[in-house]
């Protein structure tokens, strides 16, 4: 675990989390610059998002520990089946993928979460996971 200080790009929000970390969060997934794919619908327009940093890998993953973050102060929504725009505390962010229909933005993750109880659980889990 790693405790960390969060802040807005405007800096309206700042608060200090604690997060879990390893080497690649997101494994080969990189950030989208939606300012680049915001051309393509007519409610995505006008809006800022945040620039991606020079460096387009995913270090932090802000879920539901961080509820508060992830509220939508306001929404703008296309067609449906057309991504999202959603105004949170820490900025714009987009929901769906902004990529077109003939050319979306491929990019998937798989997450699961084993709870156990005992040692042996988790040396079985272990010996499960080799073997994948």
């Amino acid at each position: 675990p790693v405790n960390i200080g969060l802040e807005s790009v405007d800096g309206k929000v700042s608060m200090n989390i604690t997060a879990y970390t390893t080497n690649r969060v997101t494994g080969n997934m990189t950030a989208i610059d939606l300012n680049r794919h915001k051309r393509h619908w007519n409610h995505l327009e006008r809006i800022e998002f945040p620039r991606t940093a020079k460096r387009p890998i995913v270090d932090v993953l802000i879920v539901i520990d961080c509820a508060d973050l992830l509220y939508a102060i306001e929404e703008i929504r296309g067609r449906p089946g057309e991504p999202i725009a959603r105004l949170t505390p820490l900025g714009w962010a987009c929901v769906g993928n902004p990529g077109t229909a003939s050319r979306p933005i491929l990019q998937t993750s798989f997450s699961t979460t084993y709870f156990t109880r005992d040692i042996s659980e988790i040396e079985r889990l272990n010996e499960t996971l080799k073997r994948f």
